[in-house]
């Protein structure tokens, strides 16, 4: 038989063995998740930005995503920022509004708020839950918390743009006018 691949080693291993309640499957996930959250965050947050359908799933798949060019809304664990996106100017002139930034002020407030002990305690009760999703998203010789610090490090590198972003629309989506800044992973 040919040999087996080896498994990437482990860089930023969850320690679940102080865990002894067993833990829900992970279609059953969703309900136990959301009352853990409610412990972490505003009760009303949660109803107002998440989407507790596939929460573990959905998380997991926005985490792998957002270091790739593309990200997939419709799998996002947050429901869209209400409002429509804002432009100013026109043309050559076309740049993101700042009033877009009011879209996103209450959910910034609430991400401000998270207790993030509880949340961190939280994550490592249900991290077999996260690895599961994970694997079933086609990866099964990764760890998904390797994942979820390599995009948390990239959130961190991340610079706040200068200004107003100049933006195009060469079809029916915008894009950032910089080729060098469009071509930057979602994130």
């Amino acid at each position: 038989p040919p040999p087996k691949a080896a498994e990437p080693a482990i860089q930023h291993p969850i320690d679940t063995a102080a865990i002894t309640e067993p833990l829900p499957a992970l279609a059953e996930s969703d309900k136990p998740l959301a009352e853990g959250l409610a412990a972490a965050i505003d009760r009303d947050a949660i109803a107002r930005y998440l989407i507790s359908q596939d929460l573990v799933r959905r998380i997991v798949a926005t985490v792998d995503n957002l270091p790739r060019r593309t990200y997939a809304q419709r799998l996002s664990p947050l429901k869209p920022a209400p409002g429509k996106f804002a432009v100013a100017g026109a043309d050559a002139q076309m740049a993101i509004s700042p009033q877009n930034a009011a879209r996103y002020a209450p959910l910034v407030r609430a991400f401000e708020a998270v207790n993030s002990e509880k949340l961190v305690a939280l994550y490592v009760r249900f991290y077999p839950l996260f690895q599961e999703a994970y694997r079933e998203q086609g990866y099964p010789n990764a760890y998904f918390n390797d994942r979820l610090v390599q995009v948390l490090d990239l959130l961190i590198a991340t610079r706040e743009a200068p200004g107003q972003l100049a933006i195009v629309q060469p079809k029916v989506l915008y894009e950032v006018a910089d080729p060098a800044l469009e071509a930057l992973p979602s994130v």
